[in-house]
């Protein structure tokens, strides 16, 4: 009894080696999509590259005032627990509750910020980040 088990157990394992095997992608063909989302992005976006230290891609007054802005503040506290209780519902608290927290691209922006790039920089920096890995990992 244990012995047909074995066999199963084996048969399973050789299966599923196989098929992932099968569709593990050799890495020159990785290189190519890499560059290929690259040039895309490059090509798709090249109007607002033309200004990429002037001008916040999307424009100010949308969604790039709101994420500048929780940088900001995400930069300006240092414990994790005061990411959440910002001024935005004074005197209520939690307020990035209501909101994207943005605690990861904040890291980010602090490590950029850290070598000198100005808030529109880094705020272009992660948008277009942010596009190349959505490309990337779909």
């Amino acid at each position: 009894m244990s012995e047909g088990l074995s066999l199963q157990h084996h048969a399973r394992e050789n299966l599923a080696t196989g098929v992932l095997t099968l569709f593990r992608p050799e890495r020159r063909l990785l290189t190519y999509a890499a560059l290929g989302f690259l040039i895309t992005l490059v090509a798709l976006r090249f109007p607002a590259l033309q200004h990429f230290s002037t001008h916040f891609i999307g424009g100010a007054r949308q969604d790039a005032a709101l994420y500048t802005w929780l940088i900001t503040e995400a930069l300006q506290s240092a414990h994790p627990d005061s990411w959440f209780h910002t001024h935005a519902f004074y005197p209520y608290g939690n307020s990035l509750a209501w909101s994207d927290n943005f605690i990861l691209p904040s890291l980010v922006a602090k490590a950029l910020s850290l070598i000198g790039l100005s808030d529109i920089v880094i705020y272009n920096l992660i948008a277009l980040g942010v596009l190349y890995l959505n490309g990337w990992c779909t």
